[in-house]
């Protein structure tokens, strides 16, 4: 697996706490399922101590963009959005591709004479 994907958030709008805890509900539930299918590895999730939180699952990176093409996953997403305002996921690189991805930003880098 040579991709993270990491979702962050905060707290629910006041008033849709139960729409928040549904659509984490959801998303842990469509993870696990494609993490038992072997499409990815199970979530992780954390909470900080402000009330938000992040969840962290591993995949390959195509097999990962094809799981965020799925309708069930977009509804889930569009879901959560109504109830956290500032749902947000990044793509991290893991292991080999991490660094292979730090030579290349340090190629270009030197190329364009930053250091």
């Amino acid at each position: 697996m040579d991709t993270a994907i990491v979702f962050t958030y905060g707290r629910p709008t006041a008033g849709r706490e139960k729409l928040a805890f549904e659509a984490f509900q959801d998303s842990m539930t469509f993870w696990e399922k494609k993490a038992i299918d072997g499409l990815c590895s199970h979530p992780v999730s954390y909470t900080f101590v402000d009330g938000g939180g992040m969840m962290i699952i591993f995949a390959d990176r195509p097999r990962l963009m094809d799981l965020l093409e799925l309708e069930e996953f977009q509804h889930i997403f569009l879901k959560a959005g109504f109830a956290v305002p500032d749902l947000a996921y990044r793509l991290a690189a893991v292991g080999d591709e991490s660094v292979n991805r730090m030579g290349m930003w340090a190629g270009v880098g030197a190329e364009l004479g930053l250091f």
